[in-house]
C-alpha cells in the first residue's frame, strides 16, 4: 500500500482514537461515530479481500447511505483498490454503459438496489458485494498477472456525466486524494467544531472531496440530506448549529426565497457554492436574506479543487472563485483559431463534460429548479428542488464581460494566489498535485488530455490576482464572426421574476452563422416583457435574436439544465416561440 493510503487511513483512525462515538457522518438512516466508522471500513475491507481487491481492482460503491457509502471508499483504498463512486440510483442500463468503458470487478450496493454484477459475494450488514468473476477465478494465481496493471496507481475513478459529451472515468492517485484533503482543510478551516450540511450527492467530485473525505478526516460532522425540501433544510441548518452550507447557486436562491424568518439568528452561518459559477444576484440573496456568508469552489473532476474560497461576507466587487490553491498553477493560454469542439492546438475534443467544482458537465442557468432525482432529465419548475452541486453554467453579469472576445495570451506562472496583472481572457490550463492520472479506457490510461496541463475548456481572466470565469470555449456562440458568451445572458434571463431555469444557444442562420436564441420556463413567461428586461441589461449584439417559454428543459440529476451539442431547444418558428 502506497505512503498516500497509509496516511488516509491514519487520519481516519486518529479521528476515531480522539473523537470515539462522537457523530462524524449523519443522514436520515442515523449517525455513525468514528469509532463505528473504523469497525465498519475493517470489515468491508475483509470482505474485499476474500473477493478478490487489490491494486488495479475497480470496486464501485454507490453513493448512500452516506456512512456505508464513506467505509466502503475507505475499505477499498485498505485493499490497494480503485474506487468507483457512483449514484444510490444506478440502473442496470447505466452500470452496462459502465462496463463498456470502465468494467467493474466487485460492486458494493445495497440488498434492495436492481443493480449488481453476475456473481455474488460475500456481504456485510445491509449491503451486498457482487463479483464481476465467478468464485473460483476471483484470486489471480502464482505468476497471473494481476487485472488492468496500468490502474495500480490509481485510488479512485471517477465518472463525468457527459451531458454535452460521452461520460468519461478520470483515474486520481491516493496522492491526489491526499492533495485535495489538505486543500480543503487549510481553505475552509475544517475542524471538529466544525458542522456541514450537505444535499449535494457524494459520489459527485464536490461532494466526494469535501464530503465524504475531507471534512471526516478534519473530523468534522457531516449531515447528509435530501435536497427537495428547502424549509426542511432552513430548519436543519438552525436545530444542528451548522457552520457550512454545502450547496449549487440554484439552491442558495431556492433557501433565500423560502427564508420568510431566520431561525438562526445571533449566528453567521457560511454558504459555499460550486458547480457553476455564482452570480451575483445569487450572492445578494443569501446576504440580505439568509444574512450569510458567501464562499466558492471551482475545480473540475479531473484536477480536484482548483480555487476555493472561505465563506466571507459578500462584497458586490469581488468577482470569480478568487486566487488558485497552494500547489495549483493556473495558465491562461490563447483561445485556439479552431471551432469550439477542439481543444487549443490538440485536435482533440473539448471536455465539455467536465465542470466547475465537481467535474460535472457545462450545462446552463437554473433559477430554483434543482432536481436531484437521479434521473436523466427532470422538469425545471420554479420550486422544484435542488440538488446538488456539480456542473458549471451561469456566469453573471459582473464576471463575464468580454467574453470569448479576446484571444488572451495571459500566464499566470505563480502557484497559489498572489497578484497577477489583468492580461485578457484564455482558456483555463491547470497544472495541481491533485490532478488526475488520466482517463480509463477499457484497459490502459490516456495520459494526452494532462500534457501541459489540463486545458477545464473554461475561459478566464485575471482580477488583481483572482481568476475570474468568463463562460467556457463549447458553448460560444458566432454570430457573424463575433464570440458570444451565452453565461452572461443566461445570467440576465434568470434575474428576470418570472424565469425559473433558462438555455442560450446558437441556431445556425444563413447570413450571420449563428442567431441567439433564447428558451426559459415556465411556459408562462411573458416573452415581450424578458425582451425588453433584456435589453435594458445587455448591449445590442448580445440580445438573444428569438425568445422561447416551454414547460420543462431537461436537466442532469444535479439540476443542471443539459445543453444539446448542436441546436437549442427553442428553434425560431415554434408557437412557443417569439422571433425579433
Amino acid at each position: 500500500m502506497t505512503a498516500a493510503r497509509t496516511e488516509l487511513l491514519s487520519l481516519l483512525g486518529e479521528r476515531a482514537a480522539r473523537l470515539g462515538d462522537r457523530p462524524l457522518i449523519s443522514d436520515e438512516t442515523g449517525s455513525t461515530g468514528a469509532g463505528r466508522l473504523i469497525e465498519r471500513v475493517e470489515a468491508k475491507a475483509r470482505a474485499l479481500r476474500a473477493a478478490g481487491a487489490g491494486p488495479g481492482v475497480l470496486v464501485g460503491t454507490l453513493g448512500g447511505p452516506a456512512a456505508e457509502f464513506v467505509s466502503e471508499v475507505f475499505a477499498i483504498l485498505a485493499t490497494g483498490a480503485v474506487a468507483v463512486p457512483l449514484s444510490r440510483r444506478l440502473t442496470p442500463w447505466e452500470l452496462a454503459r459502465l462496463g463498456e468503458r470502465c468494467p467493474l470487478d466487485l460492486l458494493w450496493a445495497p440488498l434492495d438496489s436492481p443493480s449488481a454484477l453476475p456473481f455474488p459475494a460475500e456481504g456485510c450488514g445491509a449491503r451486498r458485494l457482487t463479483s464481476q468473476r465467478e468464485p473460483a477465478r476471483r484470486s489471480p494465481g502464482p505468476g497471473e498477472a494481476p487485472r488492468r496493471r496500468a490502474f495500480e496507481a490509481a485510488a479512485t475513478a471517477q465518472i463525468t456525466s457527459g451531458t454535452t459529451g460521452r461520460p468519461r472515468v478520470a483515474l486520481r492517485s491516493a496522492d491526489a486524494l491526499l492533495a485535495e484533503v489538505e486543500n480543503y482543510r487549510a481553505a475552509l478551516a475544517l475542524g471538529p467544531d466544525s458542522r456541514l450540511l450537505c444535499p449535494v450527492p457524494l459520489q459527485h467530485a464536490y461532494g466526494f472531496g469535501l464530503c465524504a473525505l475531507a471534512a471526516p478526516l478534519a473530523g468534522a460532522h457531516v449531515r447528509c440530506t435530501a435536497p427537495d425540501r428547502p424549509r426542511l433544510l432552513l430548519r436543519e441548518i438552525a436545530d444542528d448549529g451548522v457552520t457550512l452550507f454545502v450547496g449549487v447557486p440554484p439552491m442558495l436562491r431556492l433557501l433565500a426565497r423560502s427564508a420568510r424568518a431566520l431561525p438562526w439568528e445571533g449566528r453567521t452561518v457560511g454558504f459555499l457554492s460550486a458547480g457553476m459559477a455564482l452570480d451575483a444576484h445569487t450572492a445578494e440573496l443569501v446576504a440580505t436574506r439568509l444574512r450569510g456568508h458567501i464562499g466558492q469552489v471551482y475545480g473540475t473532476t479531473e484536477t480536484g479543487p482548483i480555487c476555493v474560497t472561505r465563506p466571507a461576507p459578500w462584497r458586490p466587487d469581488a468577482t470569480g472563485p478568487g486566487a488558485p490553491l497552494p500547489g495549483v498553477e493556473v495558465r491562461l493560454v490563447p483561445v485556439p483559431e479552431t471551432g469550439p469542439d477542439t481543444e487549443a492546438g490538440t485536435g482533440r475534443e473539448t471536455r465539455a463534460d467536465t465542470v466547475p467544482g465537481t467535474g460535472q458537465e457545462t450545462g446552463t442557468g437554473t433559477r430554483d429548479t434543482v432536481a436531484g432525482t437521479g434521473q436523466e432529465t427532470g422538469a425545471g419548475t420554479r420550486d422544484t428542488v435542488a440538488g446538488t452541486g456539480q456542473e458549471t453554467g451561469t456566469g453573471t453579469r459582473d464576471t463575464v464581460a468580454g467574453t470569448g472576445q479576446g484571444t488572451g495570451a495571459g500566464t499566470r506562472e505563480e502557484t497559489g494566489g498572489g497578484t497577477a496583472a489583468d492580461t485578457g481572457t484564455g482558456l483555463v490550463t491547470v497544472t495541481s498535485r491533485s490532478a488526475m492520472l488520466g482517463y480509463a479506457e477499457r484497459d490502459s490510461v490516456d495520459t494526452a488530455p494532462l500534457r501541459g496541463g489540463f486545458t477545464t475548456g473554461d475561459l478566464g481572466r485575471w482580477e488583481e490576482g483572482r481568476l475570474v470565469l468568463a463562460g467556457r470555449l463549447s458553448t460560444c456562440i458566432n454570430v457573424a464572426g463575433a464570440k458570444i458568451g451565452p453565461e452572461e445572458i443566461e445570467a440576465v434571463l434568470l434575474a428576470f421574476p418570472e424565469v425559473a431555469s433558462c438555455l442560450v444557444a446558437g441556431a445556425d442562420d444563413p447570413v450571420l452563422g449563428q442567431r441567439i436564441v433564447a428558451t426559459v420556463t415556465p411556459g408562462t413567461v411573458d416573452l415581450e416583457k424578458l425582451e425588453r428586461f433584456c435589453r435594458e441589461r445587455l448591449s445590442p449584439s448580445w440580445v438573444p435574436h428569438s425568445f422561447a417559454s416551454v414547460a420543462h428543459l431537461p436537466t442532469t440529476e444535479t439540476g443542471k439544465v443539459i445543453r444539446p451539442r448542436t441546436g437549442p431547444p427553442g428553434q425560431p418558428g415554434r408557437p412557443d416561440s417569439k422571433d425579433k
